[in-house]
């Protein structure tokens, strides 16, 4: 009997370490497994931190370059510019020609810039136009007056028709992306 017992309990202990040791290499495995996995982890994280730390020391870069080149412009225009500067002034119909040989001459742009800063009594004139053109105003009082179209509709219409007087691919993506309701999704959802 005393042997019997022996031998059960011999056989519950066998199967008993047969046991541990199938859930000793399960562990195992796993830790492998997550060992392989902090490795990958940790190498990606540290060329993060590397890209992070080349961005961040390119646009440090970049902010001390424009605030450079910004004192720059303020410290040169304002010692440039005058009261008296004309800036993107339009008083008629300039030939094309006439602005091309003036633009091409020193001396003639030498003795605009003279005869702007001379006249020092005057205001600066800036973003002044005296003469438009009635083609222009007829067609968008056209496109206003249709009914049910607005602004932004007039606006995609004119600079339409323009880009295709002018063949100009610019404007009539321009008129496209004017046109597109910017709400159309919203409205679908509500």
């Amino acid at each position: 009997e005393e042997i019997e017992k022996t031998k059960k309990v011999r056989e519950d202990t066998i199967a008993e370490i047969e046991t541990t040791n199938q859930e000793l290499s399960t562990v195992e495995a796993s830790l492998l497994e997550d060992k392989e996995y902090t490795n990958t982890l940790s190498g990606m994280c540290t060329d993060k931190a590397k890209t992070w730390d080349q961005r961040s020391t390119l646009r440090a870069n970049e902010i001390q370059a424009l605030t450079q080149a910004i004192g720059i412009i303020k410290t040169a225009v304002t010692e440039k510019t005058t009261a008296a500067t004309v800036r993107l002034l339009q008083q008629g119909p300039a030939s094309l020609r006439v602005a091309r040989s003036v633009a091409r001459s020193e001396a003639a742009m030498d003795a605009i810039e003279a005869e702007a800063e001379a006249t020092e009594d005057g205001e600066a004139v800036s973003f002044m136009q005296l003469h438009s053109k009635p083609a222009f105003l007829a067609s968008a009082k056209r496109m206003q007056g249709e009914p049910g179209a607005d602004g932004r509709q007039a606006a995609a219409a004119l600079l339409k028709a323009t880009g295709a007087k002018f063949h100009s691919a610019l404007l009539t993506s321009l008129a496209s992306k004017i046109a597109a309701d910017p709400f159309a999704k919203i409205k679908v959802l509500i």
